[in-house]
Protein backbone atom coordinates (compact mmCIF):
# COMPACT_ATOMS: atom_id res chain seq x y z
CA UNK A 1 0.00 0.00 0.00
CA UNK A 2 2.76 2.42 0.93
CA UNK A 3 4.28 1.49 -2.45
CA UNK A 4 1.27 2.72 -4.39
CA UNK A 5 0.89 5.75 -2.61
CA UNK A 6 4.29 6.57 -3.13
CA UNK A 7 3.85 5.86 -6.70
CA UNK A 8 0.90 8.07 -7.20
CA UNK A 9 2.74 11.14 -5.80
CA UNK A 10 5.68 10.52 -7.78
CA UNK A 11 3.58 10.90 -10.84
CA UNK A 12 1.66 13.96 -10.15
CA UNK A 13 4.78 15.61 -9.21
CA UNK A 14 6.13 14.21 -12.56
CA UNK A 15 2.67 15.52 -14.44
CA UNK A 16 3.34 19.18 -12.73
CA UNK A 17 7.41 19.32 -13.43
CA UNK A 18 6.09 17.91 -17.20
CA UNK A 19 3.63 20.90 -17.56
CA UNK A 20 6.42 23.32 -16.17
CA UNK A 21 8.31 22.67 -18.59
CA UNK A 22 5.94 22.16 -21.61
CA UNK A 23 5.15 26.15 -20.58
CA UNK A 24 8.30 27.33 -19.83
CA UNK A 25 8.79 26.34 -23.66
CA UNK A 26 5.63 27.99 -25.54
CA UNK A 27 5.50 31.04 -22.62
CA UNK A 28 7.32 34.23 -22.66
CA UNK A 29 6.73 37.74 -21.50
CA UNK A 30 5.27 39.05 -24.45
CA UNK A 31 2.77 36.06 -24.47
CA UNK A 32 -1.17 36.42 -23.47
CA UNK A 33 -2.13 37.18 -19.77
CA UNK A 34 -3.86 33.47 -19.84
CA UNK A 35 -0.61 31.75 -20.83
CA UNK A 36 1.22 34.10 -18.49
CA UNK A 37 -1.40 33.20 -15.26
CA UNK A 38 -1.26 29.58 -16.10
CA UNK A 39 2.64 29.06 -15.84
CA UNK A 40 2.71 31.37 -12.98
CA UNK A 41 -0.06 28.75 -10.78
CA UNK A 42 1.83 25.90 -11.94
CA UNK A 43 5.00 27.75 -10.10
CA UNK A 44 3.23 28.58 -7.25
CA UNK A 45 1.04 24.96 -7.00
CA UNK A 46 5.12 23.58 -7.16
CA UNK A 47 6.76 25.65 -4.35
CA UNK A 48 3.57 25.18 -2.40
CA UNK A 49 3.78 21.60 -2.23
CA UNK A 50 4.85 19.84 1.12
CA UNK A 51 5.95 17.07 -1.32
CA UNK A 52 8.70 18.81 -3.05
CA UNK A 53 11.85 19.10 -1.91
CA UNK A 54 13.89 22.00 -0.18
CA UNK A 55 16.23 22.45 -3.00
CA UNK A 56 13.88 21.67 -5.81
CA UNK A 57 11.21 24.24 -4.43
CA UNK A 58 14.01 26.73 -4.29
CA UNK A 59 15.46 26.17 -7.72
CA UNK A 60 11.46 26.90 -8.64
CA UNK A 61 10.84 30.06 -6.88
CA UNK A 62 13.80 31.37 -8.01
CA UNK A 63 12.35 31.24 -11.72
CA UNK A 64 8.70 32.02 -10.48
CA UNK A 65 10.09 35.04 -8.84
CA UNK A 66 12.03 36.36 -11.85
CA UNK A 67 9.46 35.53 -14.46
CA UNK A 68 6.84 37.66 -12.29
CA UNK A 69 9.28 40.50 -12.41
CA UNK A 70 9.60 40.37 -15.81
CA UNK A 71 5.59 39.75 -16.99
CA UNK A 72 5.22 42.93 -14.20
CA UNK A 73 3.04 40.70 -12.27
CA UNK A 74 3.21 42.40 -8.97
CA UNK A 75 0.57 40.01 -6.66
CA UNK A 76 2.91 37.62 -7.68
CA UNK A 77 6.30 39.23 -7.29
CA UNK A 78 4.85 39.63 -3.44
CA UNK A 79 3.90 36.18 -3.62
CA UNK A 80 7.17 34.67 -4.26
CA UNK A 81 9.82 37.03 -2.91
CA UNK A 82 8.00 36.79 1.01
CA UNK A 83 7.71 33.05 0.21
CA UNK A 84 11.12 32.63 -1.03
CA UNK A 85 12.57 35.53 1.70
CA UNK A 86 10.37 33.04 4.29
CA UNK A 87 11.66 29.68 3.33
CA UNK A 88 15.15 30.51 2.53
CA UNK A 89 16.21 33.62 4.66
CA UNK A 90 20.21 33.13 4.23
CA UNK A 91 19.38 32.81 0.42
CA UNK A 92 21.40 35.12 -2.09
CA UNK A 93 19.30 37.59 -3.23
CA UNK A 94 17.29 38.52 -0.25
CA UNK A 95 18.09 42.06 0.06
CA UNK A 96 16.79 42.23 -4.04
CA UNK A 97 13.53 40.96 -2.60
CA UNK A 98 12.83 42.95 0.27
CA UNK A 99 13.75 46.68 -1.68
CA UNK A 100 11.12 44.74 -4.59
CA UNK A 101 8.71 44.67 -1.69
CA UNK A 102 9.32 48.08 -1.11
CA UNK A 103 9.51 49.57 -4.22
CA UNK A 104 5.88 47.74 -5.37
CA UNK A 105 4.18 48.98 -1.78
CA UNK A 106 5.52 52.29 -2.92
CA UNK A 107 3.56 52.62 -6.39
CA UNK A 108 0.66 50.55 -4.90
CA UNK A 109 0.18 53.78 -2.52
CA UNK A 110 0.92 52.09 0.65
CA UNK A 111 3.15 53.89 1.99
CA UNK A 112 2.96 53.19 5.45
CA UNK A 113 3.60 49.20 4.57
CA UNK A 114 6.52 50.38 2.63
CA UNK A 115 7.76 52.47 5.46
CA UNK A 116 7.79 49.46 8.03
CA UNK A 117 9.37 47.13 5.06
CA UNK A 118 12.14 50.07 4.72
CA UNK A 119 13.16 50.53 9.18
CA UNK A 120 12.99 46.17 8.60
CA UNK A 121 15.39 46.75 6.02
CA UNK A 122 17.80 48.72 7.78
CA UNK A 123 17.82 46.83 10.64
CA UNK A 124 18.24 43.29 8.92
CA UNK A 125 20.85 44.65 6.96
CA UNK A 126 22.70 47.25 8.29
CA UNK A 127 25.73 47.46 5.97
CA UNK A 128 23.95 47.26 3.11
CA UNK A 129 24.42 50.41 0.89
CA UNK A 130 20.86 50.80 0.35
CA UNK A 131 20.23 50.77 3.65
CA UNK A 132 22.63 54.21 4.15
CA UNK A 133 20.60 55.75 1.41
CA UNK A 134 17.09 54.32 2.63
CA UNK A 135 18.09 56.47 5.94
CA UNK A 136 17.60 59.66 4.09
CA UNK A 137 14.15 59.22 3.05
CA UNK A 138 12.50 56.93 5.48
CA UNK A 139 9.98 58.12 7.95
CA UNK A 140 10.15 57.57 11.83
CA UNK A 141 13.96 57.97 11.27
CA UNK A 142 14.56 58.09 14.94
CA UNK A 143 11.93 55.18 15.31
CA UNK A 144 12.68 51.26 15.34
CA UNK A 145 10.50 49.18 13.26
CA UNK A 146 8.92 47.61 16.87
CA UNK A 147 7.99 50.97 18.31
CA UNK A 148 6.38 51.67 14.64
CA UNK A 149 4.37 48.43 14.88
CA UNK A 150 3.08 49.62 18.19
CA UNK A 151 2.11 52.83 17.10
CA UNK A 152 0.05 51.19 13.99
CA UNK A 153 -1.66 49.03 16.33
CA UNK A 154 -3.04 51.78 18.60
CA UNK A 155 -4.73 53.21 15.46
CA UNK A 156 -6.90 50.41 14.81
CA UNK A 157 -8.30 51.15 17.41
CA UNK A 158 -8.95 54.87 16.97
CA UNK A 159 -12.48 55.99 15.19
CA UNK A 160 -13.63 52.61 15.10
CA UNK A 161 -17.00 51.23 13.35
CA UNK A 162 -19.26 49.21 13.60
CA UNK A 163 -16.95 46.06 14.30
CA UNK A 164 -15.18 47.76 17.02
CA UNK A 165 -11.92 48.57 15.27
CA UNK A 166 -10.89 51.21 12.30
CA UNK A 167 -10.95 48.74 9.59
CA UNK A 168 -9.10 50.65 7.18
CA UNK A 169 -6.31 51.15 9.65
CA UNK A 170 -6.93 47.82 10.60
CA UNK A 171 -6.06 46.44 7.49
CA UNK A 172 -2.63 48.79 7.10
CA UNK A 173 -1.79 47.08 10.00
CA UNK A 174 -2.19 43.79 8.82
CA UNK A 175 -0.22 44.20 6.05
CA UNK A 176 2.86 45.95 8.28
CA UNK A 177 2.22 42.74 10.46
CA UNK A 178 3.06 40.51 7.68
CA UNK A 179 6.15 42.71 6.39
CA UNK A 180 7.60 42.85 9.78
CA UNK A 181 7.17 38.91 10.02
CA UNK A 182 8.79 38.33 6.00
CA UNK A 183 11.50 40.64 6.46
CA UNK A 184 12.29 40.25 10.00
CA UNK A 185 11.53 36.55 11.09
CA UNK A 186 13.40 35.54 13.62
CA UNK A 187 12.34 38.72 15.86
CA UNK A 188 10.47 37.75 19.57
CA UNK A 189 7.77 40.08 18.16
CA UNK A 190 7.34 38.15 14.67
CA UNK A 191 4.50 35.45 15.76
CA UNK A 192 3.15 37.64 18.39
CA UNK A 193 2.54 40.14 15.01
CA UNK A 194 1.12 37.71 13.01
CA UNK A 195 -1.64 36.19 16.06
CA UNK A 196 -2.32 39.92 16.57
CA UNK A 197 -2.93 40.58 12.34
CA UNK A 198 -5.09 37.00 12.49
CA UNK A 199 -7.52 38.44 15.29
CA UNK A 200 -8.35 41.49 13.15
CA UNK A 201 -8.82 39.56 10.18
CA UNK A 202 -10.98 37.77 11.93
CA UNK A 203 -13.35 40.81 13.48
CA UNK A 204 -13.27 41.50 9.31
CA UNK A 205 -14.64 38.38 8.77
CA UNK A 206 -11.66 37.85 6.15
CA UNK A 207 -11.45 34.14 7.01
CA UNK A 208 -8.90 33.04 4.33
CA UNK A 209 -6.36 35.45 5.83
CA UNK A 210 -7.07 34.42 8.71
CA UNK A 211 -6.26 30.54 8.46
CA UNK A 212 -3.29 31.45 6.61
CA UNK A 213 -1.67 33.54 9.14
CA UNK A 214 -2.69 30.91 12.12
CA UNK A 215 -1.03 28.71 9.21
CA UNK A 216 2.13 30.27 9.46
CA UNK A 217 2.47 31.06 13.06
CA UNK A 218 1.92 27.04 13.43
CA UNK A 219 4.32 26.53 10.67
CA UNK A 220 7.71 28.77 11.26
CA UNK A 221 7.15 29.03 15.06
CA UNK A 222 6.10 25.60 16.24
CA UNK A 223 7.66 26.01 19.65
CA UNK A 224 6.46 29.52 20.40
CA UNK A 225 3.11 29.60 22.96
CA UNK A 226 1.22 31.04 19.83
CA UNK A 227 1.51 28.03 18.47
CA UNK A 228 -1.16 25.62 20.12
CA UNK A 229 -3.59 28.75 19.99
CA UNK A 230 -3.19 29.31 16.99
CA UNK A 231 -3.70 25.37 16.08
CA UNK A 232 -6.84 25.65 17.98
CA UNK A 233 -8.33 28.84 16.77
CA UNK A 234 -8.24 27.65 13.50
CA UNK A 235 -10.18 24.78 14.23
CA UNK A 236 -12.44 26.82 16.25
CA UNK A 237 -12.77 28.74 13.09
CA UNK A 238 -13.48 26.17 10.62
CA UNK A 239 -15.97 24.54 12.61
CA UNK A 240 -17.95 27.97 13.32
CA UNK A 241 -17.31 30.35 11.40
CA UNK A 242 -16.43 28.24 7.64
CA UNK A 243 -18.93 24.88 9.02
CA UNK A 244 -16.13 22.63 7.43
CA UNK A 245 -16.58 19.71 9.81
CA UNK A 246 -14.04 17.56 8.35
CA UNK A 247 -11.46 19.99 8.18
CA UNK A 248 -11.93 21.38 11.88
CA UNK A 249 -11.86 17.49 12.38
CA UNK A 250 -9.05 17.22 11.04
CA UNK A 251 -7.42 19.71 13.16
CA UNK A 252 -8.90 18.86 16.78
CA UNK A 253 -7.59 15.65 15.74
CA UNK A 254 -3.90 17.10 15.04
CA UNK A 255 -4.15 19.54 18.11
CA UNK A 256 -4.87 16.75 20.38
CA UNK A 257 -1.71 14.37 19.00
CA UNK A 258 0.53 17.51 19.26
CA UNK A 259 -0.30 18.72 22.32
CA UNK A 260 -1.93 16.50 24.34
CA UNK A 261 -1.14 17.64 27.69
CA UNK A 262 -2.09 21.88 26.76
CA UNK A 263 -4.63 23.03 28.86
CA UNK A 264 -6.74 23.37 25.68
CA UNK A 265 -6.73 19.98 25.01
CA UNK A 266 -9.78 18.91 27.01
CA UNK A 267 -11.72 21.85 25.28
CA UNK A 268 -10.79 20.50 21.60
CA UNK A 269 -11.22 17.11 22.88
CA UNK A 270 -15.13 18.23 23.64
CA UNK A 271 -15.12 20.30 20.41
CA UNK A 272 -14.26 17.48 18.69
CA UNK A 273 -16.63 14.69 20.13
CA UNK A 274 -19.78 17.32 19.40
CA UNK A 275 -18.63 18.17 16.09
CA UNK A 276 -21.51 19.18 14.37
CA UNK A 277 -23.97 19.34 17.41
CA UNK A 278 -25.89 22.15 17.93
CA UNK A 279 -26.30 25.16 20.70
CA UNK A 280 -29.55 23.06 21.98
CA UNK A 281 -28.26 19.99 21.99
CA UNK A 282 -25.18 20.62 23.80
CA UNK A 283 -26.96 22.37 26.29
CA UNK A 284 -28.80 19.44 26.79
CA UNK A 285 -25.69 17.27 27.25
CA UNK A 286 -24.32 19.55 29.86
CA UNK A 287 -27.85 20.63 31.77
CA UNK A 288 -29.09 17.67 33.44
CA UNK A 289 -32.48 19.37 34.12
CA UNK A 290 -32.47 20.63 30.20
CA UNK A 291 -32.26 16.72 29.46
CA UNK A 292 -35.90 16.31 31.28
CA UNK A 293 -37.70 19.10 29.26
Amino acid sequence: MVVIIWGCDQTNDTALSEKIARLEKTVDASSGQKQISELLDAYAEFVNSSDETASSRRKMLKKAYEFAKKTGNSERVIEFASRSLLDFPKDKGREEKVLDLISIHENAGKSVVANVLKHAFMENYPNSPKADSLKNIVQDQNMSTDSIMVELGKKVKLNPGTTGINTLMATIYVDACKAYATVLPERENAPKLLFNAAQLTTTMRQFDKTIGLYDWIVDKYPDTDDAPVALATKGFILDNDLKDMDKAKEIYRQFIEKYPDHNLTGQIQFLLENLGKSNEELLKQLDPQAKKQ
